[in-house]
């Protein structure tokens, strides 16, 4: 959701001319939505009928958090939600794309798609006003469950974003109990990847497909844990490189296993509970369980933890002068009278297709070739 919604909110924001504050409430607002409309759907049947539920739900969210920042009425609102329903869209297809590109091109889409929705609300343009009754409905459509109570259960008092978690490895969240499993018996018995003959990783049994031998790396289990044990952690630049060339990631690749547990099924999908067994090369076996992973809200990173995480993404597209200046500016967003100025700072680096034409061989000949 907070892929989602903070291009979203920043965007409009920043069109609207609305300060730090409203800033903040849209995305709070986005947030909420998109996880009470995955509630209502099912975000599990939505899974099992092949939808990503952050391009889907995500939809809705973006929709709220842009109609609050194009000040919408009620009637308004409802028809954004509706015309937000029009258009999600995004299935998880990409497990199939070795790129990765179109996975995370999913909450591009429900950005996309909500803020369309709610300017075109905004403009008097007519759409569905409850998509959530009637014949053709969002139950209907996506899911083929109900559950509308999710809705608006405890509205104003419980809030979900606090239990979002902070990502420390980039890699799928399910693959983030096992590694602190990992990397906590190698650290309590001094262990090096030379040290470890096998890997077990047990998995609640309903979640376990997902990361069990997956094409992708980043959703692979196999391939997560031998990276994470050799490099001491996993960074974006170990899915988008392949590590298996590294003769140790190789050889623990193939010493590494899933089991589905259905014993560990009972607190699915709230938490991942992932119990890792390390067979080590003189014959001891070692075992690490792990409830929730580090960054969730049981188990916070410190905002040190944090800002080293951020400078390290940050400062591969900007200088660390620049990335402090935008952290700093994210530190008192609340009190800016403009956004404008926070999105000032993030348009002045370079951007992703630009950087991906510089990195491109021959590229410019390929284009001049193209126009001939």
């Amino acid at each position: 959701a907070p892929a989602v919604m903070v291009p979203t909110a920043l965007a409009v924001a920043e069109k609207e001319g609305a300060g730090g504050k409203r800033f903040l409430e849209a995305m709070l607002l986005g947030i909420e939505v998109t996880c009470r409309v995955s509630y209502a759907l099912n975000p599990v049947a939505l899974y099992n009928r092949g939808f990503h539920p952050s391009a889907v739900c995500g939809a809705f969210g973006a929709a709220a958090a842009a109609g609050h920042l194009f000040r919408l009425g009620a009637p308004r609102f409802g028809i954004a939600l509706g015309l937000a329903m029009q258009q999600a869209s995004g299935l998880l297809a990409w497990a199939s794309d070795h790129t990765e590109n179109s996975r995370p091109f999913n909450p591009g889409l429900a950005a996309r798609n909500g803020t369309t929705a709610a300017y075109l609300a905004s403009l008097g343009f007519g759409g569905p006003p409850n998509p959530f009754e009637g014949k053709y409905d969002a139950f209907t459509a996506f899911s083929g469950e109900r559950h509308p109570e999710a809705l608006l259960a405890d509205w104003g008092t419980h809030y979900y974003l606090p239990e979002f978690a902070y990502k420390l490895y980039s890699s799928c969240s399910f693959t983030h109990p096992g590694l602190d499993a990992l990397l906590g018996i190698a650290r309590e018995h001094r262990l090096t990847s030379a040290d470890v003959r096998t890997i077990v990783l047990r998995f609640p049994k309903s979640g376990a497909h997902m990361i069990d031998d997956n094409e992708l790396k980043s959703h692979c289990a196999q391939y997560i844990l031998p990276v994470g044990l050799v490099f001491g952690g996993v960074t974006i630049d170990d899915i988008l490189e392949d590590r298996l060339r590294h003769p140790e990631v190789a050889r623990l690749r193939a010493a590494t296993r899933m089991v589905a547990d259905p014993e560990l099924d009972a607190a699915y999908p709230e938490r991942y509970t992932s119990i890792v067994e390390v067979g080590t090369t003189d014959d001891r076996t070692l075992s690490h369980r792990v409830e929730y992973a580090k960054g969730t809200m049981q188990n916070p990173l410190t905002p040190e933890e944090i800002h080293a995480k951020y400078l390290k993404l940050a400062t591969t597209v900007t200088t660390v002068g620049r990335a402090e200046q935008i952290a700093e500016t994210v530190r008192r967003i609340d009190r800016l009278p403009d956004v404008a100025r926070l999105a000032g700072l993030l348009r002045s680096l370079p951007s992703a297709g630009a950087r991906a034409r510089a990195a491109a061989p021959n590229g410019r000949a390929r284009r001049k070739r193209r126009a001939r």
